[in-house]
């Protein structure tokens, strides 16, 4: 006789998992940022992660601070229900790409940046990557995260992001998505000069059997080709050491 075993499939926006890796990213916010007056998000249709910003913006009111957190939606019915009850963050209709550009010609710019995709590494997380860096969207010292899926990786974007760590000149066998990413972020950082320092990682099981992970990073600024190479080469070497002491550890 086989006993049925029922499976919690989760939302997206009620997953215990998914909470306490908000927090996560929260706690990781406040040890490396003191001052954040604009926050971008894929905010979702309970605006979850909305409300736990808000307390870290400057500003008196909670309607205050949301005015200063800028989001997007690209699924009309979803649109108009986030609509009904938007707390007051600016909200478009739109993908992710083309609403940071959006921002960015009226005139906004952002000390935080969090994209919670629900899917793989594929061509719209690479777009918006790409439109961070390109056109300036991210301040100096700023923090972006993105959270994306290890399941169903398309061959074709972890080849380009494994090609970014080979560029770099990584010389480890970086096999994983997870562990590929932070090169492809670094490789289209420094063609606009800025360099990027990880400071945040972890993996949850959100709707079984999908496994997330969120990726976080401390955006610099350079200006200069000079300084910019001088402090990816300093990165990358550093990535080296990590990923080698972790293979040793797993020995």
């Amino acid at each position: 006789m086989s006993v049925k075993t029922k499976v919690q499939w989760w939302s997206k926006d009620t997953c215990p998992n998914k909470e306490k890796s908000r927090d996560a990213i929260i706690s990781s916010i406040q040890v490396n940022s003191h001052n954040i007056d604009k926050v971008f998000e894929l905010p979702g249709i309970d605006f979850a992660m909305t409300n736990k910003f808000a307390k870290l913006l400057n500003g008196y009111t909670t309607k205050d601070k949301c005015s200063n957190i800028y989001g997007c939606e690209n699924d009309e019915i979803v649109y108009s229900k986030m609509a009904l009850s938007n707390p007051g963050v600016n909200l478009q209709l739109c993908n992710a790409s083309e609403a940071l550009l959006n921002c960015k010609n009226e005139g906004a710019t952002f000390d935080v940046i969090y994209l919670d995709f629900c899917g793989n590494f594929s061509t719209e997380p690479m777009q918006c990557i790409e439109n961070i860096f390109r056109h300036n969207i991210i301040n100096h010292a700023g923090l972006f995260y993105i959270c994306l899926t290890k399941s169903h990786q398309k061959p074709n974007q972890l080849t380009h992001a494994l090609q970014a760590a080979k560029h770099l000149g990584s010389n480890k066998n970086v096999e994983g998505i997870e562990e590929a990413i932070p090169y492809y972020i670094q490789k289209l950082a420094s063609m606009y000069y800025y360099g990027v320092d990880k400071i945040f990682s972890k993996s949850y099981i959100d709707k079984a059997p999908h496994v997330m992970y969120i990726l976080g990073f401390k955006i610099w600024y350079f200006g200069t080709l000079k300084s910019t190479t001088k402090y990816v080469l300093r990165t990358i070497k550093k990535w080296e050491e990590d990923l080698w002491n972790k293979e040793n550890e797993m020995a």
